[in-house]
């Protein structure tokens, strides 16, 4: 398997873990209009590996704009923090 391809079996446990929905808006599959994509949380150009751990769904307006980031700077405090990482942390409890 290349370092790009992502075999359909993972990319269904993706979707279960991910519960059929973008892990940074929430929205669900079947109202985004087209088929979400499958999201390195550690982007692959920053050593993250295609593994289940490392992977959720996202929409492609999530995924465009978070890009190749893991950390942005907090407006509120100025300081440079680590972004949500979907498998890690509660949705609720982040935001």
């Amino acid at each position: 398997m290349s370092r790009d391809s992502i075999s359909q079996l993972l990319r269904q446990a993706v979707a279960i873990q991910s519960k059929h929905r973008c892990v940074y808006c929430l929205t669900q599959a079947l109202w985004i209009g087209s088929q979400l994509t499958v999201d390195h949380i550690i982007p692959r150009s920053l050593g993250g590996e295609s593994i289940l751990e490392n992977l959720c769904l996202a929409c492609w307006g999530c995924n465009l704009h978070r890009q190749a980031r893991i950390t942005a700077v907090d407006p509120d405090t100025g300081i440079l923090t680590r972004l949500f990482h979907p498998n890690l942390q509660n949705w609720h409890e982040h935001f």
